[in-house]
Formats: C-alpha cells, sequence, structure tokens
C-alpha cells in the first residue's frame, strides 16, 4: 500500500514538471509569436534587410515548430501520467476495499468460532449440570 502511494506522489510529482515545462514552452511560443507579429510591421529600405528580415522570420518559423513539437509530446506525456494516477488511484481503492472485506470476515469468523466456542461451553456446563 506504501509503494502504491510513493509511486502515486512521484507520478504527480513528474505531472507536475510536466506542466512547468507545458507553461514555459507556451510563455516561448508567446514570444516567439510577438516577435513573427514584430517582423510584419517592418518597412523595409533595402534587399539586404528584406533578405536579414526572411531569414529572422524563417528562424522564427522553425523555432514555433520546435516548440509546438516538444509541447504535444509534453501533453501526450501529461496525459499518459493522468492515466497513470487514475489507475494507481483505482488499484489503491481496490486494495483498501480488500483489505477492509477481509478484515470485517475475519472479524466474522473470530465472532462465529467465538460462538460456538461458548455453545459447546454452555453445553457442557448444562450437561455437566443435568448428572
Amino acid at each position: 500500500m506504501k509503494v502504491m502511494e510513493k509511486q502515486i506522489q512521484n507520478d504527480i510529482f513528474q505531472l507536475n514538471q510536466i506542466r512547468k515545462e507545458i507553461l514555459d514552452k507556451e510563455e516561448k511560443r508567446g514570444y516567439l509569436l510577438t516577435e513573427l507579429e514584430k517582423t510584419e510591421n517592418l518597412k523595409i529600405k533595402d534587399a539586404l534587410e528584406l533578405k536579414l528580415l526572411r531569414e529572422y522570420q524563417r528562424f522564427l518559423n522553425e523555432q514555433l515548430k520546435k516548440v509546438d513539437s516538444e509541447l504535444n509530446s509534453l501533453k501526450e506525456t501529461e496525459k499518459h501520467i493522468l492515466e497513470s494516477i487514475k489507475e494507481k488511484n483505482a488499484q489503491k481503492k481496490a486494495i483498501e476495499s480488500y483489505i477492509s472485506k477481509k478484515s470485517i470476515q475475519q472479524e466474522v469468523k473470530r465472532q462465529f468460532e467465538e460462538a460456538i466456542q461458548n455453545s459447546d461451553n454452555y453445553n457442557r456446563n448444562f450437561v455437566n449440570n443435568l448428572l
């Protein structure tokens, strides 16, 4: 049971790390989009500036694709971790339920055996009193 709880805690820690990375990537993505928007509004004076601008835009688009790919990967990882946590929580509840039922069964068995013992003692005493 403690192992299961430790695994769930580890998954939650991983989930928090992944979510932090997702936020960082989304922040970077926002920055890249802002930079791209800025390049759209620039006034070009000559061909060299145009060439540099196109190279910079190409670079920003490549970075944006890379960040989008990383974001998709992180979101998939987040999804798998969430599924893992749900499964482990379900297993934990099933184990707790099993332990509870087993405990109740053992208590009922103990009480039943005690009742039989008391009945045997009562019958012996009753027979001894008759004799």
